[in-house]
Parts: C-alpha cells; structure tokens; sequence
C-alpha cells in the first residue's frame, strides 16, 4: 500500500467504454482495493493472535471460513459508488493494526480508509455507505442513515468519529474512557493487574504471541506458517508441518477436530448438546447452542 498516488481514489467506479467493458483505470482501482482488504484480513488475523483476543475471536478473524473473514462489506459500498477509498489512510491502518493492541486506537486510525456518500436520511445497504457522522440502520422496516452521537451523548445510535461507547452508554473521547476506567479501578492492557500465575490457565496470562497449553505459555505462528515447536491460532491445526485450517461442517476430518461441529466417521457434523464447541462456535458460560446436522 506504500507508495499509493492519491489519484487512486478518485472516482472511476462507473468508467466504462463503449462495450460495457470495465476501463484499466477501473480494474487497477478495484486491485488496489481488494489488495487493500486481503491486507486487512491478515492484519486482523495477526492482531487477535498478537493481543490474545481470545478463541473465538481469533478463530473468526483468521480461519477462512470465519464470520469475519468473509468479503469485505466497504468493498462492496465502493463497488457501487457509495464510498470513496483513500490510500494513504488505508496504509496508516495497516500500520496501526500491526502496532497497538487496543481496538479503539485502531478504529480511529481506520475511520477515513472508506467514507460512505449519503447522508442522515438517505436509504442505505451496509454500514459503509453512510458517511462518517451518520450509520445505517433499520428504522420502520427501511435501512437509512441516522446522525451519530456526539460527545457526553448516548451511544445508540453509534458515536462520532473520534468517540467511543462507553460501558454502552455515552459517547466518550478515547483518553476520556481510560480516565474512566482509572477512576474506577479497572486497568486496561498489557501493564495492568497482577503479575501472570506461574502456570497459565488463559491465553492472556502469556506475552504477546503465545497461548497458554497444558498450563505453559508456548509460542504462536499465524496461518500458513511452519508449526513444529509452536502452536496454531484457535481454530488451526499443525498438519504436514504447517499450520492448516480446521475442517467445517460437511469437511472430511481425522483426529486434528474440527472447527465447526464435531468430528464422526471421519466427517465434521453437527455437535450434540453437551459435546465440545468448535473454535467457531459461540459460546455461553461454557455451553455450545446444539449446531445444525447438515453444513
């Protein structure tokens, strides 16, 4: 993304020419995007891996079929003309990705990469289409636009740019939430708390880039990486020396589990109440919702 001209984000989604065929410009802007959210992905993957974002949250983030791995919904907003893509901003949100730990330093270093076109009031798709001060949602059966929250106000519908929801009840600036949490006792990263046990139980009482297994911290590679001594992100399994997505529902698997379901005669099929969650299953004080028998 380094080295982007600020000519790519200028508006060439409806260039054409005279056969209906897309225009080079066209297509070498559609590659920098989509280079853009593939780029992203990976961050993201590397982020939850790094900051020990916990079993779900990493599996989603970095297996394939993840809930959050899927195509890219500002993609589609540019796509249909409803956002613009700015390179420089996209290239600084890669970065911070890569740098911090905390999610809200991150979102404002992302917030300008896609700025939806319409306004409070205007009927929407994605979230992406509505510019920076307004989100889409459903109101009286119609996805529109709706004004954001400012400073001190009640984060429904969502906060402003440069505000975060605290508690999910007022919009706050990001050094006002910390001293929040200050006063109220809660320390927030990699410093706070007590020192970690000397055998872990959670990923998070291990250093960046570890998981806690069996009761010791051992190092994590991301996906497609060589695995030997180090362990795989949630949701992976170390097969033929590199670390591989699990199989889903409908998948043939073997003794490595699955990432949805369970594994049975060699298939992954839907879990029983009362079998193990897979690492892309939601769960709730411990218990897995029984999954479908059929992908």
């Amino acid at each position: 993304m380094a080295g982007c001209s600020a000519g790519a984000s200028r508006d060439v989604r409806g260039a054409a020419n005279a056969n209906g065929l897309e225009s080079p410009e066209r297509r070498s802007a559609q590659r920098l995007v989509e280079d853009y959210v593939r780029q992203l992905r990976q961050a993201n993957c590397r982020w939850a891996i790094r900051c020990r974002e916990g079993i779900r949250q990493e599996a989603n983030l970095c297996h394939p079929s993840g809930v959050d791995s899927g195509r890219d919904l500002s993609f589609d907003s540019w796509r249909r003309g409803r956002a613009d893509f700015d390179p420089a901003a996209a290239q600084r949100c890669l970065e911070a990705t890569d740098a911090v730990c905390d999610g809200r330093e991150i979102t404002d270093a992302c917030v300008d990469v896609f700025r939806g076109k319409l306004h409070a009031g205007d009927k929407c798709s994605t979230l992406l289409d509505c510019d920076p001060e307004s989100v889409c949602l459903r109101v009286g059966g119609i996805p529109r636009c709706m004004a954001r929250a400012g400073d001190g106000e009640p984060c429904d519908p969502g906060c402003l740019p440069g505000l975060h929801c605290f508690e999910n009840s007022v919009c706050l600036t990001r050094d006002a939430v910390r001293a929040r949490y200050e006063r109220l006792g809660v320390c927030e990263g990699p410093q706070c708390g007590a020192p970690p046990p000397a055998r872990c139980t959670v990923d998070r009482h291990c250093p960046h880039w570890s998981h806690c297994v069996e009761g010791e911290c051992r190092p994590v590679v991301p996906p497609g990486a060589e695995c030997g001594e180090a362990v795989c992100p949630h949701g992976f399994s170390c097969m033929e020396g590199r670390c591989a997505p699990l199989p889903v529902l409908g998948e043939p698997c073997a003794g490595q589990g699955c990432a949805r379901g369970v594994c049975r005669d060699g298939v992954c099929v839907g879990r029983a109440a009362g079998e193990p969650c897979g690492a892309l299953e939601f769960r709730s004080l411990g218990q897995c919702p029984q999954t479908p028998t059929q992908p």
